[in-house]
């Protein structure tokens, strides 16, 4: 009976591991394919995306925005869910508002290029 308990604990552990890592996955390739359909216009969102932006200059790439020192999963999540935040005031990003599961896909995507 205590092994089996033992053992159940250990699964469900390992579960417990597993399931946000998988999550988070899926979370980042959603947030890859949302920012090379949406925000690729105006940002280099990936090195390998098919079309350069338009802008001139382009706004920030994804990489520089994830390596900077102040940029966290909170004020991503906070810059991307109010579109008339002051942050966004201060911006020149447009104001469209996204709904929650693209902010946080698209902040998974952009916390997968920090550099390690």
């Amino acid at each position: 009976m205590k092994s089996s308990f033992i053992s159940a604990a250990a699964l469900a552990l390992t579960f417990a591991r597993v399931v946000p890592a998988c999550g988070r996955e899926a979370d980042i390739a959603a947030g890859r394919k949302l920012a090379l359909e949406v925000c690729a216009s105006c940002h280099l969102v990936a090195p390998d995306q098919a079309r350069a932006p338009v802008l001139n200059p382009p706004a920030p790439s994804f990489a520089d925005i994830a390596a900077k020192p102040d940029v966290s999963e909170a004020s991503l999540r906070s810059f991307l869910a109010e579109p008339h935040g002051d942050p966004r005031r201060m911006s020149a990003m447009p104001a469209f508002l996204l709904p929650p599961s693209q902010v946080e896909a698209a902040v998974a995507y952009l916390l997968s290029l920090r550099p390690r």
